[in-house]
């Protein structure tokens, strides 16, 4: 390989990854808030079965640490130097904050989302719920016979 073509096949690269990511944030950030749509519209339209979907929570966190990264490689590929020392903290900050609201706010979503349901006489149904690690779906009915459909 010619050495004269090497930075720019890793500016190249660069550009592909950054696309890449940008478009995997983008498609995330969608069906998030398609999710959380979803669960508005079910709760208004008082639907026989509601899912509140914890892990579209879970991952408004993981597009906040994933917006700080995808913005640092931007910075450092355009730039082609590291971020100075302002950027850095407020950064930090923000990944801070991006973690904080990955562990705590579907927890505290979900709670709020539940006794909202459960205010309106839902059913919380074990049979249509569905839990793999952290990702979980928490399905409530207006009545037991639609529970067991």
């Amino acid at each position: 390989m010619n050495s004269s073509n090497t930075p720019r096949i890793f500016l190249l690269a660069k550009i592909c990854v950054i696309l890449i990511f940008s478009a995997a944030l983008i498609y995330t950030s969608i069906w998030i808030a398609s999710r959380w749509y979803e669960l508005l519209i079910s709760i208004k339209s008082e639907s026989t079965q509601i899912i509140i979907n914890l892990g579209a929570f879970y991952l408004i966190g993981i597009v906040v640490l994933a917006a700080c990264l995808l913005y640092m490689l931007i910075y450092i590929t355009v730039k082609n130097r590291s971020l100075p020392e302002k950027h850095t903290k407020g950064v930090i900050f923000i990944l801070m904050a991006g973690i904080v609201l990955m562990i705590f706010l579907p927890k505290h979503v979900g709670k709020y989302y539940v006794k909202q349901l459960e205010l309106k006489q839902y059913q919380y149904c074990e049979k249509a719920s569905y839990q793999w690690l952290f990702y979980k779906e928490l399905a409530f009915t207006s009545s037991e016979n639609e529970c067991h459909k």
